[in-house]
C-alpha cells in the first residue's frame, strides 16, 4: 500500500496523469488501462502484474524527476548567466 501511495504523490507533485504514466509503461513493454492501473494505485486486488506496476511506476517517476531536476539546474545556470 504504500507504493500505492507514493506513486499517486508523485504524479500529483509532478503534475503527471495517469494517461502519461500508461504511455510510459507501455513503452516498457508493461501493458494496462486507466482501470488496472487505478486499482493498483488503490491498492485493490492486488496481483503480481499490479506489483509490477507499481514498481516500475515508482522507477518511471524516479527517472523523470531526476532527468527534470538537472533540466532545472540548466535553466539556473542559463538564468544565471543572463544577469
Amino acid at each position: 500500500m504504500e507504493n500505492c501511495t507514493s506513486v499517486k504523490e508523485k504524479l500529483i507533485k509532478n503534475n503527471l496523469t495517469q494517461t502519461w504514466l500508461i504511455c510510459r509503461l507501455g513503452e516498457r513493454g508493461i501493458t494496462t488501462d486507466k482501470t488496472e492501473l487505478s486499482n493498483a494505485l488503490s491498492g485493490r486486488r492486488m496481483t503480481r502484474k499490479k506489483k509490477i506496476i507499481l514498481s516500475e511506476s515508482e522507477k518511471i517517476i524516479d527517472d523523470y524527476e531526476q532527468k527534470m531536476a538537472i533540466n532545472k539546474k540548466k535553466e539556473y545556470k542559463h538564468d544565471k548567466t543572463r544577469i
